[in-house]
């Protein structure tokens, strides 16, 4: 099978791509790595300037009083909660939307891609909302926000 020649301008769209990306990655993973070594350093030597991009002093201290408060640990669980609860109720209505428009003979099929495209778009905004989640007794629920 013969191999399919690459262009100059090809290879130069490749090279000035390939560079601008990597620029963007470090960019963007020097501030991570950044602050997950200074979470696990100690807390002096980040201070003084002592840690640069690798933990200095190891100490899971920080980690520590942090997992002690029962708030943050509730937080973590509500977060988990309303993520995975909220994906599986989004997933469900989706795909049965989905597979429910996708039939040709569906009767009324335009009007309801139009009604659920123009939904998207335009909501009613945060105060209609507000009050249709208090008519509907779902304030202060994992409900609400799933």
């Amino acid at each position: 099978m013969a191999a399919i020649k690459e262009r100059s301008g090809d290879k130069i769209f490749s090279i000035v791509n390939f560079s601008l990306t990597t620029v963007f990655m470090l960019i963007v993973l020097y501030p991570l790595i950044y602050i997950v070594s200074a979470s696990i350093s100690n807390p002096d030597l980040v201070n003084t300037g002592k840690m640069w991009l690798y933990p200095v002093g190891i100490t899971f201290e920080g980690y520590y009083r942090v997992f002690q408060d029962p708030e943050i640990v509730k937080g973590y669980a509500n977060t988990i909660i309303y993520a995975v609860g909220g994906t599986l109720i989004n997933l469900f209505f989706t795909l049965t939307a989905a597979y429910a428009l996708s039939k040709s003979q569906l009767i009324g099929r335009k009007f309801f891609m139009v009604l659920i495209t123009f939904t998207m778009y335009f909501s009613g905004g945060m105060i209609p909302s507000y009050l249709l989640m208090r008519s509907l007794n779902l304030l202060n629920t994992y409900t609400v926000l799933m």
